[in-house]
């Protein structure tokens, strides 16, 4: 029921890889939060406020700890562009906390940790022929 973002501050910056994005103050603020991202391209100059909501990709208000701070996980993230992190409070909650943000590449499945559980060894496959 209280869609504004109060008392705000926001992060730019510009994604160093494809993948997810990760905004997080869980456990480390003293206020209840939210927690928007917006994705502004690759041309600074270009940027609008006027059309933040044109920008505007994902937001969360809560994770699991008491005082309702908030974590944000985006996929989906592009190498060079740039964006922006907004946090603020819920229904002018405000305070002071840890804002953790990064960009981690997509999984490789080739890491054994996305193999298949429960194959011991090396598992050959063969194919006869490709169609």
């Amino acid at each position: 029921g209280d869609t504004p973002v109060h008392k705000d501050v926001w992060y730019r910056f510009q994604a160093p890889t494809n993948g997810t994005l990760l905004a997080s103050n869980c456990y480390t603020g003293t206020f209840d939060s939210k927690i928007a991202a917006y994705n502004i391209g690759t041309n600074l100059a270009a940027f609008d406020p006027q059309k933040l909501p044109d920008y505007f990709m994902a937001c969360n208000e809560d994770c699991s700890d008491p005082i309702y701070t908030s974590e944000l996980s985006v996929t989906g993230m592009v190498a060079g562009n740039y964006y922006l992190v907004r946090l603020g409070g819920y229904q002018g909650a405000s305070g002071t906390g840890t804002i953790r943000i990064s960009v981690a590449p997509p999984p490789n499945p080739c890491d054994p940790a996305n193999l298949i559980n429960g194959v011991a060894g090396v598992t050959t496959v063969t194919v006869d022929s490709l169609r």
